[in-house]
């Protein structure tokens, strides 16, 4: 019996393992991003997060190797507030498709897609400046 809740144990706390900042920002990206509404189509989150987790650890690697270039805490928030506007231009989004690869539709991205883009991406630059893991 003890076995048994040492297994059940172990198996709930990998589950809590921690992630890095990168990982948090592109989930939460990839989790509240707006539903693809067509039939026949269906949003993969997972697939999502596996496509953008590379561009947030990039922009983590850029806060940090800022830090160590010696950008002041000034220059990082003004960096910080220039990406979030970038929010504010039209963006396009391309939606592929499993089925038929070389099939790619793009369309504008929804402001609310383009303000979560750019907040996660803005708040993963200043976490690699701060070293927050």
């Amino acid at each position: 019996m003890k076995k048994i809740i040492m297994v059940v144990m172990a198996v709930a706390l990998v589950g809590c393992a921690a992630q890095t900042s990168p990982q948090r920002h592109a989930k939460n990206f990839a989790m509240h991003a707006e539903e693809t509404l067509n039939g026949n189509m269906r949003t993969d989150r997972n697939g999502m997060y596996q496509q953008v987790l590379p561009q947030f650890n990039e922009i983590y690697a850029q806060g940090k190797a800022e830090r160590v270039k010696g950008a002041s805490e000034l220059e990082a928030k003004a960096y910080a507030d220039a990406v979030r506007k970038e929010a504010q231009k039209q963006n396009t989004v391309a939606s592929h498709f499993n089925g038929s690869p070389q099939v790619v539709e793009k369309e504008d991205a929804s402001l609310k897609d383009s303000v979560l883009w750019y907040n996660n991406l803005a708040d993963t630059y200043l976490d690699g400046y701060h070293n927050v893991l």
